[in-house]
C-alpha cells in the first residue's frame, strides 16, 4: 500500500543548500602515571585509526549522521594531562586543557577540537564525554572497545552544532528540545555514506534506532542500541551550520600572536573553578558580552590591575567554562598579587601560593602544548623527568607567581 513515487505526480523543486567543509582536530589524551599509563597505546591506536582508515567506522558514523559533507580530520601529536579523568571535575578540567589547546595552536576559527582519553571503569561520573553547546571543543571516553566510540563523538559534536539532550519525559526548559516523546528518531532515516559504501541507501527504521541525543530519561533509550538523528536535531544542526557559514569571521585566520595573560576556568553547579593563569603569546580573546560573571585581578596593595564581566560558554550536562586572552602588562610578573572569579555562586581566587604552582609546557619547536600541570614548581619533581629534562620544552611559569 506504500507510494512508490514522490510526489504523486509532477515535479518537487529541490531546496540545495552547501554547507562549509568541517575541520576537526583529534588530540590523543596520554597520561604520565603508572596507574592509568597503560591505557595510553589504546587511545594512540583509536586516533590513529580515526584519522586513518577508521576501521572501527568512528568517522563514517559522524559524516553519517550529522549534516556534513566534507570533514577534514587531523591527528594532533599526544597530549599529557594530569586531569583525574575517573572524576567528574577531572573530565571538566581536561575540556578546559582542549579549549586552551585550541586557542593557542587553531590556525583558523572553523577548527573543531576533540580529545579522546581513555574512560576506565569504576569512574565516578554519569556520563562518557563532554562538549561546548554550542562551540567548538568536547572530550569523548574510550569504553572497554573502541567501537562504542562512535555515537558518544557523534553526540558530542552534536552538542557542538547547538543540539541539547532529548529530555525524554520532563518538560523542556530551553528553546534547543528536539526530542520525540519515546526518544526515537520519529520518522525513517535513509544512509547516505557508510564508510566503504555497503550500507549507502539503507533505510533506518525510527522503532529500531534511537535519538542521537537521547538519554536514559527516553523510554527506548539504551547504550549499545542502535543511533541515528531525529528530523528535528538534523534540522536544528543544518540550521546551525548554515549560520556560521554566513558569519563573515568564519574562515578568518588567527590573528597575530601578542603577549596575552590566559584567564580560563568553569563553573558547575555551586562550584566556580579558576585555572593557573601564565602569560604566553597568543591571540586576543576578549569577553563578546558582560555577564553575571567577574574576572579581577589587584596587586599587593589591593589596586586592580583589570576587572571585567562576562557569561560562559554552556556545556552539556550543565555549566559552563571560559577562556580569555587579555593583553598583558610585563609589570604584571612581579605586581600581580591575586586574581578572582565571582559570580552567583559566590567566589575563589588563585593568590601567589596557589597560581604559582603551575606551568605550561610547550614545545620550542612546533608550539604545541605538551602538557598543563595545576601542581608544580621548580625543582619538586612533579613532572616527568623526561619532560623536565627536555631541552626542546619551554616551561612557563603560572601567575600570580610566589
Amino acid at each position: 500500500g506504500s507510494r512508490s513515487r514522490s510526489p504523486a505526480s509532477g515535479r518537487l523543486a529541490l531546496d540545495v543548500r552547501e554547507v562549509p567543509p568541517m575541520n576537526l582536530t583529534i588530540v590523543p589524551v596520554l597520561y604520565h602515571t603508572e596507574a592509568r599509563r597503560e591505557t595510553n597505546p589504546v587511545v594512540e591506536e583509536v586516533t590513529r585509526d580515526m584519522a586513518g582508515t577508521d576501521s572501527y567506522g568512528t568517522i563514517g558514523h559522524v559524516r553519517a549522521i550529522l549534516p556534513i559533507r566534507d570533514l577534514n580530520v587531523t591527528l594532533r601529536e599526544p597530549y599529557y594531562t594530569f586531569a583525574d579523568t575517573i572524576s567528574v571535575t577531572g573530565v571538566r578540567h581536561l575540556i578546559d586543557e582542549i579549549q586552551m589547546l585550541r586557542h593557542l595552536e587553531a590556525s583558523g576559527t572553523n577548527e573543531y577540537y576533540h580529545g579522546i582519553f581513555f574512560d576506565p571503569h569504576g569512574s565516578d561520573w554519569p556520563f562518557l564525554g563532554l562538549g561546548d553547546q554550542p562551540g567548538y571543543t568536547g572530550v569523548s571516553g574510550i569504553l572497554d572497545k573502541p567501537s562504542g566510540l562512535s555515537g558518544i563523538v557523534a553526540h558530542e559534536l552534536g552538542h557542538n552544532l547547538s543540539l541539547w539532550h532529548a529530555q525524554c519525559g520532563v518538560p523542556p526548559d530551553h528553546g534547543g528540545y528536539t526530542a520525540h516523546p519515546d526518544g526515537s528518531t520519529g520518522v525513517w532515516g535513509q544512509r547516505f555514506t557508510d564508510g566503504d559504501g555497503t550500507g549507502f541507501g539503507r533505510l533506518l527504521d525510527p522503532e529500531l534506532h534511537t535519538d542521537l541525543m537521547g538519554e536514559d530519561t527516553c523510554p527506548n533509550w539504551r547504550l549499545g542500541q542502535p543511533m541515528w538523528i531525529t528530523d528535528r536535531n538534523f534540522i536544528r544542526a543544518f540550521d546551525h551550520r548554515l549560520d556560521l557559514a554566513s558569519a563573515p569571521a568564519l574562515f578568518a585566520q588567527r590573528a597575530a600572536p601578542q603577549e596575552t595573560l590566559l584567564l580560563w576556568g568553569g563553573v558547575h553547579e555551586v562550584d566556580l573553578r579558576l585555572e593557573p593563569a601564565f602569560a604566553h603569546d597568543a591571540r586576543l580573546k576578549l569577553p563578546e558580552t558582560p555577564g553575571p560573571y567577574r574576572l579581577e585581578g589587584r596587586d599587593a596593595e589591593g589596586r586592580r590591575l583589570f576587572s571585567f564581566s562576562f557569561t560562559p560558554t554552556a556545556l552539556d550536562h550543565g555549566g559552563g567554562s571560559f577562556l580569555f586572552a587579555i593583553p598583558f602588562e610585563p609589570e604584571w610578573s612581579e605586581t600581580l598579587d591575586r586574581i578572582t572569579l565571582t559570580g552567583p555562586e559566590g567566589s575563589t581566587s588563585l593568590d601567589r601560593e596557589t597560581g604559582g604552582r603551575a606551568a605550561l609546557i610547550v614545545d620550542r619547536a612546533s608550539g604545541l602544548v605538551r602538557t598543563i600541570a595545576r601542581d608544580w614548581s621548580v625543582g619538586d619533581g612533579a613532572l616527568p623527568a623526561a619532560m623536565a629534562a627536555d631541552a626542546q620544552v619551554q616551561v612557563i611559569r603560572g601567575l600570580p607567581r610566589r
